[in-house]
């Protein structure tokens, strides 16, 4: 099963609890970016924004840092379990990342390594043991409304050579560019899939939703 996360980022930052009560019926959550204009050039949804979206909703939170210093963002989330918390392998020293990721399993929340579109799967045998899915980028991050890009197709099956080498079982995510046409590109290799400026761009997500739905 392919699970759809709307992400807020894209949605009318005016009415956010509206759009968390709105589509709930139609998603299996919400993608939150949280960004500190230094990892990305943008700034983007505060801690305290994060943590009051999670109060409102009894959905999963997928919750994306494209931070540095990344975990002292993470201690001041106010996370439920299977909640999701994905940070970059570029963001920090390996050895802060495999404390950090084992900082959220120890809360039971899902570990999550997300991967630039220029950064190879093969950083990953660094973090076996330490994570528990893991998010491909497939637009440069920090930016809405990019185009796809094509060759991060490939890293999935990279990704799926590298699970069996290693036995694992990890949650694949993507995010960036997805659409009715390149989600079909995806949908195949993973286990969840962030959408925004194709669910929310004009009117009527949840009937956007559910043409994604129907073709996953």
């Amino acid at each position: 099963m392919v699970r759809l996360f709307p992400s807020l980022i894209a949605s009318n930052l005016l009415t956010i609890e509206k759009t968390l009560h709105h589509l709930r019926d139609v998603c299996s959550g919400f993608h939150v970016d949280v960004m500190d204009n230094q990892f990305v050039p943008h700034l983007a949804f505060s801690i305290d924004m994060v943590n009051a979206m999670r109060a409102a909703t009894p959905l999963t939170l997928w919750t994306h840092l494209m931070v540095f210093q990344p975990a002292k963002y993470v201690q001041k989330l106010a996370l439920q379990e299977h909640d999701i918390v994905s940070v970059h392998y570029e963001s920090a020293p390996v050895e802060e990342l495999k404390e950090l990721f084992r900082s959220l399993q120890d809360r039971n929340v899902v570990a999550s390594c997300a991967l630039q579109p220029l950064t190879p799967i093969s950083v990953l045998h660094d973090l076996v043991g330490c994570i528990d899915h893991v998010l491909i980028m497939s637009v440069s991050a920090g930016f809405s409304g990019q185009q796809f890009l094509p060759h991060t197709v490939t890293k999935l099956s990279e990704l799926a050579a590298f699970q069996e080498q290693y036995k694992t079982d990890l949650g694949v995510g993507v995010d960036g560019g997805i659409n009715l046409a390149t989600i079909q590109e995806v949908s195949h290799a993973v286990t969840d899939i962030a959408l925004g400026s194709s669910v929310f761009f004009g009117n009527k997500p949840e009937e956007k939703l559910e043409q994604f739905s129907k073709v996953i």
